[in-house]
């Protein structure tokens, strides 16, 4: 069984994001409706996902840190690592925002409210 305990900052970050209800560091942050109309080419797009790597982006949507997740999956965080970069390329996501972004776009991850 594994227990997962949250990045509350990234977590918060994700949150304001979908949901538009809090301000980070002071910055106003896009509404839900503008933050899911940004066009993607990709929503149409399979992307084949080992299980391994379907782990990863759940913990990553969760905003769970590299070294959490090494620890939550037993593996190394240089693995974890090199996990999340390989998303990012087949998300073709420029950064962590943008790919919990793609997941949820493409429904690879539905957020939990």
């Amino acid at each position: 069984m594994l227990i997962f305990i949250p990045n509350y900052h990234l977590t918060a970050f994700i949150q304001s994001i979908l949901y538009n209800t809090k301000k980070i560091k002071g910055k106003q942050h896009i509404s839900k409706a503008d933050f899911f109309s940004q066009s993607d080419e990709n929503n149409s797009v399979v992307i084949e996902l080992d299980e391994r790597e379907k782990i990863v982006l759940s913990l990553i949507c969760e905003g769970k840190t590299s070294d959490e997740i090494a620890k939550a999956i037993n593996r190394s965080k240089k693995l974890v690592d090199l996990i999340r970069t390989k998303l990012v390329q087949k998300f073709e996501a420029s950064n962590a925002i943008d790919l919990v972004r793609k997941s949820i776009l493409m429904g690879y991850y539905v957020p939990k409210e």
